[in-house]
């Protein structure tokens, strides 16, 4: 065993290691770093050559004590199974190729999924990957084409700038045009029941209970639900000329603000009125 001493403060031993490890003339003979203070003692499996020890001195002398690696490994790569070690970090399936389960956060507007946000926490603090996606469409609504950014994030939670840019036309295969539409009113409905039941059970909590708000809602959804469906499958847009006459006197909560100068019916009709 050997050790080399040098005078030097490194705060990054991390970096140094890594380099000493993967440098082509001291890495067979590399054992361990210790720095204390100012002093800074490698130790070597067997004494250096002249060579390896200009070598060594170049490397010390030279070293950049900055936290480089963290502002430039995607974090994904820290967390991609043993068999994907080897991929570019785009070609990693976040999904299948993790060792941890990552946790999505989606927004929707107007139905369309906008961005899905992965974490490796349950707490949706750690992010991990960030895909954003944005249609083009026709003066119909149709899905002409869609774009998809996808960002992966650095350790120290920078963005890496090497983003990967899909791209999907709908025009080829006229049927994926007509079922991405009944997909995105089938999410406007599914949004539009869960925002509304919440905030049912908000307005009308200190005259009813739970379990009456949810029997209100289940009515109102059972009264509407033919036309409701002709407008996720056909986009028919009859539902948005019942709820504009529906009668207050016996949907009595239609017409109470959900929200500051939004009634639960005004809400509906502007989800549907795409």
């Amino acid at each position: 065993m050997a050790i080399e001493v040098r005078t030097k403060t490194i705060v990054f031993i991390e970096k140094l290691v890594r380099e000493l490890k993967d440098h082509d003339t001291l890495k067979m003979k590399y054992d361990s770093v210790m720095s204390t203070g100012d002093q800074l003692s490698v130790a070597f499996f067997s004494d250096l050559d002249p060579t390896e020890l200009a070598a060594f001195d170049v490397l010390i002398n030279g070293f950049e004590d900055v936290d480089d690696y963290n502002s430039v490994t995607p974090k994904i790569c820290g967390i991609a199974k043993a068999e994907a070690h080897t991929k570019h970090f785009h070609n990693i399936n976040y999904k299948t190729e993790v060792r941890e389960t990552l946790y999505p956060k989606r927004d929707f507007v107007e139905g369309e999924l906008r961005t899905i946000e992965w974490f490796s926490d349950e707490a949706l603090t750690d992010l991990i990957i960030r895909v954003d996606v944005a249609y083009t469409r026709d003066t119909a609504g149709f899905a002409l084409h869609r774009t998809t950014t996808r960002t992966w994030y650095h350790i120290n939670g920078t963005p890496n700038p090497e983003t990967k840019i899909t791209h999907k036309s709908y025009t080829i295969n006229i049927n994926e045009m007509i079922q991405e539409g009944i997909k995105r009113r089938s999410n406007i409905v599914d949004l539009m029941k869960i925002n509304a039941l919440g905030m049912m059970q908000q307005v009308l909590t200190s005259t009813h209970t739970p379990e009456e708000i949810i029997g209100l809602g289940r009515d109102f959804l059972l009264l509407h639900k033919n036309v409701m469906n002709a407008f996720i499958d056909e986009s028919h847009k009859q539902i948005v000329i019942d709820i504009g006459a529906a009668d207050a006197a016996h949907d009595f909560w239609l017409d109470q603000d959900m929200m500051p100068g939004v009634t639960f019916r005004g809400y509906m009709i502007s989800q549907l009125s795409i």
